[in-house]
């Protein structure tokens, strides 16, 4: 009797069922965890630059450059704004209606929904109070996060709004 090397094809095509079910469970559930962690990331970066905005309007002058001079609050006629685009999903901060640094274009399939308390433009000059109001990020699998503009300009993130 000769020895045999190598495999037999039967168990070539058990191990390439068993592998091919396993990716077959698996892959959905990374879809769901990936359209997950897209949405979170769009949410906490644009908190993120709400907080940003906030702050520097407080506590500095903010050139075009993006260089800070410290002296006390924003000079007048001088605010920041967060320009909201829903149509090119994307946002941008601005100084004076230029550029202040560059526009955020959201990834991963998330898009920013219109609603009747929807912001467009988020202004923050110095300690003045803003409008309060909310923006829509929507997964590419319909998941929802709303985050809420307070009155002072402090941003809450919600999760699974209906």
């Amino acid at each position: 009797m000769k020895k045999q090397d190598g495999f037999a094809t039967l168990e070539v095509v058990l191990v390439t069922a068993i592998i091919s079910t396993l990716a077959f469970v698996a892959v959905p559930k990374i879809d769901r965890i990936m359209d997950k962690l897209f949405l979170d990331y769009e949410v906490k970066r644009f908190c993120s630059e709400v907080d940003f905005a906030r702050s520097s309007a407080r506590s500095t002058f903010a050139n075009r450059t993006g260089i800070f001079v410290d002296n006390g609050a924003i000079e007048s006629g001088n605010t920041l704004t967060l320009h909201i685009s829903y149509d090119k999903n994307q946002y941008e901060l601005k100084k004076s209606n230029q550029k202040f640094h560059g526009s955020h274009k959201l990834s991963g399939g998330v898009v920013l929904q219109k609603t009747s308390g929807s912001l467009d433009n988020i202004e923050f000059k110095g300690t003045d109070t803003l409008k309060s109001g909310t923006v829509r990020f929507v997964s590419r699998r319909g998941k929802i996060s709303e985050v809420k503009i307070d009155s002072v300009g402090r941003a809450h993130g919600e999760k699974n709004v209906e």
